[in-house]
């Protein structure tokens, strides 16, 4: 069985379609995009930030109290 020139590109094509999608999703550890958002809740008290950013914006967020307000960051 030999590899012809379409399988050849196939295989090159399929490679490079299958990096560029490990980089660009997030999902991986290392790679993809690092940008963090920040929602501040002004009528939000710090001492019940946590389940509150749990709850309503991600289970992962980071949690910040600033100025008595309770600011939860993420990178959803």
């Amino acid at each position: 069985m030999a590899i012809t020139k379409k399988i050849l590109v196939a295989m090159v094509f399929s490679i490079l379609f299958i990096v560029s999608s490990v980089h660009c999703s997030d999902r991986n550890l290392g790679y993809g995009i690092n940008q963090e958002f920040k929602k501040c809740f002004p009528e939000q008290p710090c001492y019940t930030c946590q389940p509150f950013c749990a709850t309503n914006v991600s289970v992962f967020a980071r949690v910040v109290c600033e100025d008595a307000r309770c600011c939860c960051i993420s990178k959803i």
